[in-house]
């Protein structure tokens, strides 16, 4: 009987062990998982904050250009004479690229949605003109 006993434990102390590394390898898996999400929408907002930030010193240059400001200096401005103010606006303008090109995409979607003709239900079409004959 004390040799049962022994067994029994020892199988029921591996089924317990067993339970919590698959719960460890599932935590960790899904844990890991969901801080990679996190910082991924982190890094998304930052750059889309970087992204109107830039947009608005464009936007208040230009309206200063078109005011008539005769003191502004577009190229200190901008940053353009440096590369790494150039490699930035790049980045700004591919932006508003992809963000139009999603705008586009999305507005072509909903047209051909709309112009896409209705479903036939052929059962009830069938079915509609066997009694109107």
């Amino acid at each position: 009987m004390a040799v049962r006993s022994t067994l029994g434990g020892l199988t029921a102390t591996l089924r317990s062990q067993a339970d919590n590394t698959f719960q460890f390898v599932l935590w960790a898996t899904f844990g890991s998982a969901a801080i990679h999400l996190i910082n991924i929408k982190q890094a998304y907002k930052e750059r889309n904050r970087i992204l109107d930030t830039r947009i608005s010193v464009l936007r208040n240059l230009i309206e200063r250009v078109g005011r008539g400001d005769p003191h502004v200096d577009i190229a200190k401005e901008l940053r353009t004479g440096e590369q790494r103010g150039e490699d930035d606006w790049e980045a700004v303008i591919q932006g508003i690229e992809r963000k139009l090109s999603q705008r586009e995409e999305q507005s072509r979607r909903v047209l051909d949605e709309a112009a896409a003709p209705e479903s036939v239900n052929m059962r009830s079409w069938w079915r509609a003109s066997l009694w109107s004959t």
